[in-house]
């Protein structure tokens, strides 16, 4: 089980090891994917309408496998973004459970909280962040919340709505929705570039370096040209 990064560094970290490592062997496949239009291409006994459909074939392989490898990055920004779910010093209780009196109860002690954390807060936006992430599946709660929210004097009372806009607006849901943006956009099923070296991630010196699907498959020898041979071991010698 992956240990929630308690600073924004430490989860860029986590994602580039669960993340980006998703997208090693990538490069090697786009570039079988392509070899059978590339052999075609050069074999001069194919027609110009076969060579075409053979062409748009390859290019939907290649958009096949960006999607493909773009779900299982998804899935485990996902499974990263649920660490944050859980509030530590508040702990969500269960309201579902079948006995009336011990749900009445849990809701009682919660309400005891909420006055209490609400009376110290220091910052009261913050509090009532934590406290609607904490309860935020339980009507009643909300609805006291809201009730409580009413009893601060107008300028807290604004700081509170924002607090509950704001709720997914942390910087560690950021750097994880920025990365599903990039990648959205990066592995597009329309896009005409392909990422290469994705495995290095999407920020910094050695991030991924776009390659024209286009032009790979009609330059002869556009293929073998840019890839950086001390990251593509099948590659060496290859600049």
């Amino acid at each position: 089980m992956m240990k929630r990064p308690e600073s924004v560094e430490e989860l860029k970290d986590l994602i580039s090891m669960e993340v980006f490592t998703l997208f090693a062997g990538m490069d090697e496949e786009y570039k079988t994917i392509i070899q059978p239009y590339k052999k075609a291409q050069v074999a001069g006994k194919y027609s110009v309408e076969y060579l075409s459909q053979l062409k748009k074939e390859t290019v939907d392989q290649i958009h096949e496998l960006m999607t493909s490898r773009k779900a299982l990055a998804f899935a485990k920004l996902d499974e990263i973004n649920a660490l944050y779910e859980v509030i530590e010093d508040v702990i969500p209780v269960d309201f579902q459970g079948a006995n009336a009196l011990l749900v009445e109860t849990k809701r009682a002690n919660a309400m005891k909280l909420i006055d209490t954390k609400i009376k110290t807060a220091k910052d009261t936006k913050a509090v009532y962040l934590e406290l609607i992430k904490a309860y935020q599946n339980d009507e009643f709660l909300v609805q006291y919340l809201d009730a409580k929210s009413e009893e601060l004097p107008e300028t807290q009372a604004i700081l509170i709505q924002q607090a509950f806009n704001e709720t997914q607006a942390n910087p560690f849901s950021a750097v994880i929705q920025r990365n599903k943006a990039a990648l959205t956009t990066l592995l597009s099923p329309k896009s005409t570039k392909y990422p290469s070296y994705l495995f290095a991630g999407v920020e910094g010196p050695n991030k991924y370096v776009n390659r024209d699907i286009i032009a790979d498959l009609d330059l002869s020898n556009r293929i073998n040209e840019g890839w950086k041979h001390t990251m593509n071991t099948d590659q060496s010698g290859v600049e």
